[in-house]
């Protein structure tokens, strides 16, 4: 959905960020994921500055501050909407959908984006505390 914002804005990046889906037999005139990618979250559950929606309906919010902003409408109020677990640390709290869906059009729009380590690296780091733990100077 960020990446269709995005492009209706005329503001999609290209080449889009992220690891290509495995090809697969995908119909005609269908809406598939292709691209993914790690989220770079901007801060905890409720980082993202948001309003009430009656608030900008009744215009008590001032159109200076919606100007040349992304306007996302979703439920936020704990026990109201979706909600999921972030990979933020200690944290505790899920994240409603949207702020998630807002942290995904953050990092397209800049383009930013965790990458994976490559294969060699994965394997380098993941065998370093196998050499550190058999080696006879040991990291006191």
């Amino acid at each position: 959905m960020a990446l269709a914002l995005l492009e209706v804005g005329h503001a999609a990046p290209r080449p889009l960020p992220g690891a290509r889906a495995p090809p697969t037999a995908i119909p005609p005139n269908t809406w598939a994921s292709d691209y993914h990618i790690l989220i770079p979250f901007l801060g905890p559950p409720g980082h993202v500055h948001h309003i009430s929606y009656v608030d900008a309906l009744r215009g008590n919010i001032p159109t200076a501050a919606l100007r040349n902003k992304w306007v996302l409408v979703g439920a936020t109020a704990q026990g109201l909407g979706d909600a999921y677990p972030t990979p933020r640390p200690g944290e505790g709290v899920a994240m409603p959908g949207i702020e998630i869906m807002a942290n995904v059009l953050n990092a397209l729009q800049t383009k930013h984006s965790i990458r994976p380590l490559g294969r060699g690296w994965a394997i380098g780091l993941s065998l370093l505390p196998l050499y550190l733990g058999g080696h006879p100077h040991r990291l006191y």
